[in-house]
């Protein structure tokens, strides 16, 4: 068995807490042969953000971003945050400029985004067509209760933020690595090239 589920909410019939795990949760955790002590983490990703119309960009651009969410205060295991951070790198996908380069200098472990290239153009099932993507990553969102309408505390990836940023975050209306508004600096003036999977320089 793994560490204890912690998950928790509010029955929307009776008002008394219970637990948000599926069977299938369950299941894995008790499962010996996925055990931690054999090698294995397994989680489940809590929220994916896509914008599939952006109108407003003219282009065939997407938005994408992945969130982790956690309640009353709890934080990541280190080994989850290592998960998380691998995985954050190899979804996003910004290119490297002044910017980013001096956020990336400044990483805190706590963080879940990491400036790194990837893949700009994928094949979208919706549209039938390849459709050019801009992936944010992981980030971590905190609620001091067990989300907004019970929390005194809101924070993105461990910096304090009010209900109106979360908002607009979610809505790609900020940024969700600097938390300033997205502006013409993520504004495409140029066609979209295939880069690498993996930026050796970046490293």
């Amino acid at each position: 068995m793994t560490r204890q589920f912690n998950t928790e909410f509010h029955c929307s019939n009776c008002g008394c807490m219970t637990t948000a795990e599926t069977s299938f949760g369950r299941w894995i955790r008790s499962n010996r042969t996925l055990s931690s002590a054999n090698g294995y983490c397994v989680y489940d990703i809590d929220y994916i953000v896509h914008k599939f119309r952006t109108d407003e960009y003219k282009r065939d651009w997407q938005l994408l971003m992945m969130v982790e969410v956690k309640t009353r205060n709890s934080n990541v295991s280190d080994a989850q945050r290592d998960s998380l951070y691998i995985l954050s790198q190899l979804t996003q996908n910004r290119r490297s400029n002044v910017a980013t380069s001096v956020n990336a200098n400044r990483f805190n472990s706590n963080d879940f985004h990491k400036m790194s290239n990837g893949v700009t153009q994928v094949y979208s099932l919706m549209s039938k067509s390849v459709v050019n993507i801009k992936s944010f990553g992981f980030f971590k969102l905190c609620f001091s209760g067990l989300g907004p309408d019970d929390s005194d505390f809101i924070a993105w990836n461990d910096k304090p933020i009010d209900l109106e940023m979360l908002e607009r975050l979610l809505a790609f209306e900020l940024d969700p690595t600097t938390l300033k508004p997205i502006d013409d600096l993520f504004r495409i003036h140029h066609k979209a090239k295939q880069l690498p999977l993996f930026n050796e320089s970046a490293k």
